[in-house]
């Protein structure tokens, strides 16, 4: 795929690589597992991968970490439980 890249685009491929999850991504995902916010496949997902940068594939693809994806929440969280008074429930 890199092989004919920069011919067709004019300019030489990013960096495209699939991070393994570490122990920190692991919780995270258990985390997210417990809690119940997101399908069961992409917890197993983030069992295994930690991350995903593809920059040079289509328009780009990115999955960021487990644990970016909870404090994402827990900030939605925090901005729901402040506008109504209520706790939210993840």
């Amino acid at each position: 795929m890199t092989d004919e890249f920069e011919r067709r685009h004019g300019f030489p491929p990013g960096a495209n690589e699939v991070r393994p999850a570490d122990h920190d991504d692991q919780a995270a995902a258990r985390t997210l597992a417990q809690v119940g916010i997101v399908p069961a496949d992409l917890v197993t997902f983030y069992g295994t991968i930690g991350d995903v940068t593809w920059a040079d594939v289509g328009n780009g693809y990115f999955v960021d970490p487990a644990g970016d994806v909870l404090l994402r929440f827990n900030s939605t969280a925090l901005s729901i439980s402040a506008r109504t008074g209520r706790s939210a429930a993840w």
